[in-house]
């Protein structure tokens, strides 16, 4: 089956809000936020290591940054260690290849990511992301910018350093790295070499090991490999829990790397709908109508357009209904004919009356009585009876639908044909359900003419049928009469005596 997507469903869902690459903005001028403390490059690595910062709301300009220095003079990373700061570059030739050779990769690529080289006197702007990398001589090779998605501002301290500043895996200690601007404000990270880890997550010396940071300092240890220290745009979805049988509910989690700007989405609108599209932890609710297998996606998008997700297929299969209608047309056998639907294999239960064992509850569903018949028929003695249907459809769920019946055994026929004639009802309100109408208990009535009047004299009712009944209206359907005394004239036979007409006259009391 081929999905066609709108273009819309790509289109990036939120802006930078109150968050750059992941983080929120800063509310000092920068923030250190990841250290490539092992570069790649062999024995020039220490040529290619890079400090990733976020900028605050000021603009800033590269050559007012500045390390402090120890008494010896050299660069804060311990006393021993080797190179001072150097300052920024004004950028040359070289450099300027450098970074074309990057930017080339990351388009080849299909991504949108972007390097822009700040010389000294240059302005890096407010709510951006610096680069820093400690010489102009690295590779730019090195490290794989590829999969960028965010415009990094790159500014490179200047060539002279012969060894690396930051210190590679090893024995138990803590590093720390200081960056001041312009006397106005400074951020400190500090690490511990031994938690550096390798691409598969355990302890120990490899090329990429990176430190990432939050702005209260917490250090988390990764490894991207060689490539920026940037984290790689990344979503998962994970596998989630099968909702209870009857329920189209189904609780989504999601993880997120590298970005606060993702949603959950659907292949169309009207197959269902989130609780929240745009919270990781949010609950999907499918249509009741719908069935198949339905895609998820959760996006996240970088700075580019173009998004990275995940697909989830959920197999909606339509929950069973259970039904089915009753047939007393030839009681005391009584037929019973399925009308569910998405079932897939049935169960009847069903009260045998005298025969079914006083220990089991009537309608009990029994193993014996699983089938694929359509209709079932038993017989019942006089009483009142259950018939109950459960339904399993292919996904295991279940339901299940109980109906009462009353068989009533027919008295036989009266030997003689009568007509009894009521003298009150009580039409009044609250109406009761009991005598609210007059009628007349008969049985062999051939002819039949019934006229009441009141004691003025109106015609309030008539009927030339014996099965009528009168509801206390003026010729049923004026208004309500009052209560009081009406007399009725019937004139009437019956089928022993189809030749004799017979006339009544009496009294009937309404009373309300």
């Amino acid at each position: 089956m081929i999905v066609l997507f709108s273009r819309h469903l790509f289109a990036q869902p939120c802006t930078t809000g109150n968050y750059i690459a992941g983080h929120p903005k800063p509310t000092k001028c920068f923030e250190i936020v990841s250290i490539l403390v092992d570069a790649c490059d062999g024995s020039l690595e220490g040529q290619n290591e890079m400090v990733r910062i976020i900028v605050g709301n000021k603009t800033l300009v590269p050559g007012l940054f500045d390390v402090p220095d120890y008494s010896t003079g050299m660069v804060n990373w311990g006393t021993g260690a080797q190179n001072t700061f150097r300052g920024f570059s004004d950028g040359n030739s070289s450099l300027t290849s450098k970074i074309a050779t990057i930017n080339k990769s990351i388009k080849d690529a299909g991504n949108c990511g972007h390097l822009i080289f700040v010389p000294s006197n240059g302005r890096i702007p407010q709510y951006s992301q610096g680069l820093i990398i400690t010489s102009e001589s690295f590779n730019a090779t090195a490290q794989d910018f590829s999969d960028l998605q965010d415009t990094l501002y790159v500014i490179i301290q200047k060539s002279g350093n012969t060894a690396g500043h930051f210190v590679n895996y090893g024995t138990p200690s803590t590093r720390t790295f200081v960056l001041l601007y312009n006397g106005i404000c400074s951020d400190t990270v500090t690490y511990d070499r031994s938690k550096l880890v390798k691409i598969n997550g355990s302890a120990g010396a490899e090329d990429g090991a990176v430190v990432n940071f939050e702005y209260d300092g917490k250090a988390t240890y990764v490894n991207y490999g060689c490539r920026v220290p940037s984290p790689k745009l990344s979503v998962h979805i994970l596998k989630p829990l099968l909702p209870p049988c009857g329920s189209l509910n189904f609780n989504l989690y999601g993880v997120v790397i590298g970005s606060s700007c993702y949603e959950w989405q659907l292949e169309s609108s009207s197959f269902g709908y989130f609780d929240d599209s745009k919270k990781l932890s949010t609950v999907l609710h499918v249509k009741p109508s719908y069935s198949g297998k339905l895609k998820v996606f959760l996006r996240v998008w970088g700075t580019c357009s173009k998004p990275v997700s995940d697909t989830l297929i959920l197999d909606i299969v339509p929950q069973p209904l259970a039904d089915f209608d009753i047939d007393s047309s030839n009681a005391p056998t009584y037929c019973f004919t399925r009308k569910d639907v998405n079932g897939n294999s049935w169960r009847w239960g069903l009260d045998l009356g005298k025969d079914i064992s006083t220990s089991k509850p009537r309608g009990a569903l029994s193993p014996d009585t699983l089938t694929s018949v359509k209709t079932i028929c038993s017989t019942y003695a006089e009483g009142v009876h259950w018939v109950c249907l459960e339904v399993t459809g292919s996904n295991g769920c279940k339901d299940t639908i109980c109906k009462t019946f009353e068989y009533k055994v027919k008295p036989p026929p009266p030997t003689e044909p009568f007509l009894e004639i009521a003298n009150v009802f009580t039409p009044g309100d609250p109406k009761d359900g009991l005598n609210d109408e007059w009628r007349f208990h008969s049985w062999g009535v051939i002819e039949f003419e019934v006229k009441v009047y009141s004691r003025w004299g109106q015609l309030v009712y008539e009927s030339s049928d014996v099965n009528a009944r009168w509801n206390g209206k003026e010729l049923n359907k004026g208004v309500d009469l009052p209560g009081g005394s009406y007399f009725y004239h019937f004139r009437y036979k019956l089928n022993s005596y189809p030749s004799e007409l017979k006339q009544v006259n009496g009294v009937v009391t309404l009373i309300r």
